[in-house]
Formats: structure tokens, sequence, C-alpha cells
């Protein structure tokens, strides 16, 4: 197992996937400035790919910048990802939530007698800080949910709903089956699967930030093409579509075409002008005829 999971190499891999999406992220935001998820997507992948470099480096550098700086920016990281899903849904931004596991993880790594030298205990409180991100996630993609539902969004809460579980089965382990280290390198028969599975995750994650993005503009020209442009109100196509659909479905009905308040008479006599005004009123409610 140790060796089909190289943990050196998943960090190589985990460094490779956070710079990708970085890259592609900031091209993104740069060619669309009026979405401000894709800013902080990008700064967030930025971060956790400086990161990864850090932690790919234990055996060059420090440990103060590696194991300390390096994992607080993969938290801080995947605390931004967060944010970007409350600004993708229009909601407050609370910018003071990322940086709290960021600060709970310097804090234990400065203050915390024996914690920086106790990959263990390193292990275990990570693993915390994730599950409750993780959730955090999951809990935001479901009020999205109800708001706009998106197909992409089942992906992100089952991604991270088993990134939470499986960073919560970590716990136990580090009692039952401890990782030790050697060379700045933990060695575990279960630690490198995990790391494996960090990877796989952020590269779903990357993935689903753009499907998200392309799935709502498709939405977004789906509903223009089925909307009057004057009233507000289904068109002809959108019309058709509902009656297909029930149709499809089996559900009976009946279709009653009414002339209501003489309409032509309105753009005989006061001219189409005034029959477009009608019709606004009309498509959103605001005024009746006499």
């Amino acid at each position: 197992m140790a060796s089909l999971f190289h943990v050196p190499t998943l960090m190589a891999c985990l460094l490779a996937v956070w710079a990708v999406f970085a890259i592609l992220l900031s091209m993104a935001w740069y060619q669309e400035r009026h979405r401000p998820e894709l800013a902080i997507w990008s700064v967030g992948f930025w971060f956790g790919a400086f990161g990864a470099l850090l932690l790919s480096m234990r055996t060059v550098l420090p440990e103060a910048m590696t194991i300390g700086f390096g994992n607080s920016l993969l938290l801080l990281a995947m605390g931004l990802a967060w944010l970007g899903f409350r600004a993708f849904d229009g909601l407050s931004l609370k910018y003071w939530v990322p940086l709290v596991p960021t600060a709970i993880w310097i804090g234990a790594f400065l203050f915390w007698p024996g914690f920086r030298d106790d990959v263990n205990a390193r292990i275990a409180l990570a693993s915390v800080l994730i599950v409750v991100l993780s959730l955090m996630f999951v809990r935001s993609m479901w009020q999205g949910e109800a708001i706009e539902p998106l197909p992409s969004r089942k992906l992100v809460m089952g991604t991270m709903a088993i990134h939470a579980s499986i960073n919560a089965v970590r716990l136990p382990l580090v009692i039952m089956a401890p990782v030790s280290e050697q060379g700045g390198v933990a060695l575990s028969v279960w630690h490198g699967a995990f790391m494996f599975e960090i990877v796989v995750s952020t590269l779903f994650c990357g993935m689903a930030f753009f499907s998200l993005g392309r799935e709502r503009v498709t939405a977004e020209y789906k509903r223009a093409s089925q909307i009057d442009g004057l009233t507000g109100i289904f068109n002809r196509r959108a019309f058709s579509d509902h009656v297909e659909a029930y149709r499809y479905r089996g559900v009976e009905g009946a279709i009653a075409l009414l002339d209501l308040d003489h309409f032509k008479r309105i753009n005989d006599t006061l001219g189409h002008g005034a029959g477009d005004k009608v019709l606004c009123l009309r498509g959103h409610g605001e005024g009746h005829l006499a």
C-alpha cells in the first residue's frame, strides 16, 4: 500500500492540481471580471498551490515553513473555496470565516506543546478542521440547491460529504494505527491512501467550479428563450414545452382560448404603442382593463 500511494509523489500531484486550476480560474476571472466567485476561487487555488509546494519541500525548508505555514495555506484555500460558493449564490461574504481554521492551525503549531513534533496530533487536528469545512460546503450547496438547482451542486455535495466521512475515519486510525515519520515522510499503511483521496477530491471540486458556471449560463439562456421580452411571461415555445411535458407524464387537461378585454380594439383605436403598454401591465399583473 505504501509503495502504491507514495506520499511525496502524491504531494507533487496535489501541487499540480492546485496550480492548474489556479491558472484556469485566473484566466476565467480575467475574462469575466463581474463574477466575484472566480476571483475568490482563483486566489484560493493559488494559496493551495503554494501550500502544497511548501509541503512538498519538507526535507529542504524548515518545518515552520512547510508543516506550519504550508498546512495553514491549504486550510485557507479550502475556506476560500467555500466563500466562493457563497459569492456564486449571491450570499453575504463572511471573509473572516476562512481565517478561523487557519488561525486554529497556526495557534496549535505555535502554542500547543509537542504539537509540531507529533504527526498523529497534526493529522487529528487537520482532520477535524477538514470535516468542519467539508460540512460547511455541503450545507452551502444544499441551500443553493433550493435557490437554483444545478446538476454539479450534487457532485460537490457528494464529493465533500465523502471527503468529510473519510477524514472522520482518520481520527480513530491515528490511535489504532498511528503514523510514524522518517526523513520528513509519513509512514503508514493508510496515510498514503488518504492523501490520494485528497488529490481526487481537489480535482473533482475544481472541475465542478467550471461546470457550475456553465450550467448557470445554459439555464439563463434557456430561460431567456422561453420568456417574452415585452411582457415577461412565458412565450409560445415555453407553452408548448409545458404542454409536451404534461403529455409525457400522462397528465390530462384542457386548453381554453379566450379573447379578453377586446384587445384588438385598443391597437386599432390607440395604436400598437398603447397596446404594448397594456400587455406589459397585464404581463406583470400591475393593472387591468376597463
